[in-house]
């Protein structure tokens, strides 16, 4: 699962909660979203979004996030209309939110053997 936030403690509790659910993480900032979806290809099972400041989703990003094809949840206190370009069926969540009510269903877990280290 690709996490991408600027915040270490939600990315933290993201890692604990989905960990838990038996799915392996890695982390990264919105500038580095492009080359780790390319690194990662086909081993990400989804992409959590941590949207602090709409303006930071441009609509670079998004497109990156529509060619790889993969699941997105995204967290926000911003409504879903001020990122337009994302993907149809993004799921949204708006925070504040306890990560643990996430619903990950849309994403397969990594196997074991397949994870790596974060």
């Amino acid at each position: 699962m690709l996490i991408v936030s600027d915040d270490p403690l939600l990315s933290l509790d993201l890692e604990m909660s989905l960990n838990a659910q038996g799915y392996s993480t890695q982390f990264t900032g919105y500038s580095g979203v492009s080359s780790a979806i390319q690194a990662g290809h086909g081993r990400f099972s989804g992409v959590i979004l941590d949207i602090h400041k709409p303006e930071a989703v441009c609509e670079h990003l998004a497109s990156g996030l529509k060619v790889a094809q993969l699941p997105i949840i995204v967290l926000s206190t911003f409504d879903r209309d001020t990122v337009p370009w994302l993907p149809c069926g993004t799921a949204w969540y708006m925070k504040p939110l306890n990560v643990d009510d996430l619903d990950t269903g849309a994403f397969r877990p990594a196997k074991k053997d397949e994870a790596s280290e974060a």
